[in-house]
C-alpha cells in the first residue's frame, strides 16, 4: 500500500505542475478525479483484506470486496476490457444456465408425454382386447344357440 500511496503522491505532484502551467482539460480533470477515487477505494479494500487475514480465508468475502470495486462508476474506464470480459462471461453463463433449465424442462415434459402415450396405447390395446373377447363371446353364444336349436 505504501507504493500505491507514493505513486498517487507522484501523480498529484505532476498534476499540480500541469495546473500551474495551464488549466487542464475537462478530460484530464475527470481522469485525475477517477484516479484519486480509485486509489482511495483500492487502498480501503486492501486494508479490509489485510484486516481479514487475521482470521480464516473467506473466499466469498474477498469476492464481495472485488465485486464492489468492479461496480464503482469508474470501473469500466479503469479496468477496461477486464470488466467487460467478466460481464460478458457472466451474461453467457446466465444464458447457458437458462438454456440448460429449458432443456431439462423439455426433457421432463417429453418423458411425461411419452409415459402418457404408452399408457394411452395400453388402454387402447386393452379396449381392443375387450372388443375382440366380446365379439368372440357373441359368436360362441350364437354357436351354442344354433347347436341347441339343431339338437331339438
Amino acid at each position: 500500500m505504501r507504493i500505491i500511496k507514493e505513486e498517487e503522491a507522484e501523480l498529484k505532484k505532476i498534476y499540480e505542475e500541469v495546473r500551474r502551467m495551464k488549466a487542464p482539460s475537462q478530460l484530464v480533470r475527470e481522469s485525475m478525479d477517477r484516479a484519486t477515487t480509485f486509489v482511495s477505494d483500492v487502498t480501503l479494500t486492501l486494508s479490509e483484506v489485510l484486516g481479514s487475514l487475521i482470521g480464516p480465508f473467506d473466499q466469498e468475502e474477498r469476492m464481495t470486496l472485488a465485486n464492489q470495486l468492479a461496480e464503482k462508476p469508474y470501473a469500466r474506464s479503469v479496468y477496461g476490457s477486464t470488466v467487460s470480459r467478466v460481464a460478458l462471461h457472466n451474461e453467457e453463463q446466465l444464458k447457458l444456465r437458462a438454456e440448460l433449465t429449458a432443456k431439462e424442462a423439455e426433457s421432463r415434459n417429453a418423458d411425461a408425454i411419452e409415459a402418457q402415450r404408452v399408457k394411452l396405447q395400453g388402454l387402447e390395446l386393452a379396449a381392443q382386447l375387450e372388443q375382440l373377447k366380446e365379439k368372440l363371446r357373441v359368436y360362441e353364444m350364437a354357436d351354442e344357440s344354433s347347436h341347441s336349436v339343431a339338437a331339438k
